[in-house]
């Protein structure tokens, strides 16, 4: 709480949804480029706001890969799918980022770096916690190509 004109008191900041909404949509608050986003959130970095699909297929679920130009880095993004789906992105041999559907049916993965020259590769793969999964594994790949 802080007081404004000595007389009125005035909550500033806050907590709960409204709060890391506006951290997440405010490029500002957090910022990375490149390496620096390996591992973070697309969200909460700021890099969601201009990331575009650079490659798509929406069958048996959609599995996108997206990019931000002001980030320089890339994610993939699961929709249409179910709670325990997985997402995968990876960048050449570097490390696989994951994402996992924990309720609704959307889930995207942390950030991998893409500048310079890259070669991405997402894929989908369903929940066989229950025994056969209800469709097969399958992957999509971009490149430094499909932002030119």
């Amino acid at each position: 709480m802080a007081v404004v004109g000595g007389l009125i008191p005035v909550f500033v900041g806050g907590g709960g949804d409204d709060a890391q909404s506006a951290s997440a949509a405010d490029p500002g608050s957090r910022e990375c480029r490149g390496a620096s986003c390996e591992g973070k959130s697309p969200e909460g970095y700021g890099c969601g706001g201009d990331g575009k699909v650079i490659r798509e297929k929406a069958e048996p679920v959609r599995l996108q890969i997206k990019y931000s130009a002001a980030c320089k880095a890339a994610w993939a993004k699961i929709t249409e799918a179910d709670v325990g789906d997985m997402v995968t992105v990876s960048r050449g041999a570097g490390k696989t980022r994951r994402g996992v559907i924990h309720n609704d049916h959307d889930q995207f993965t942390p950030m991998v770096a893409a500048e310079g020259e890259f070669a991405l590769k997402a894929c989908a793969q369903a929940n066989d916690a229950k025994g056969e999964p209800a469709w097969e594994q399958f992957c999509i790949t971009a490149s430094a190509d499909d932002i030119r």
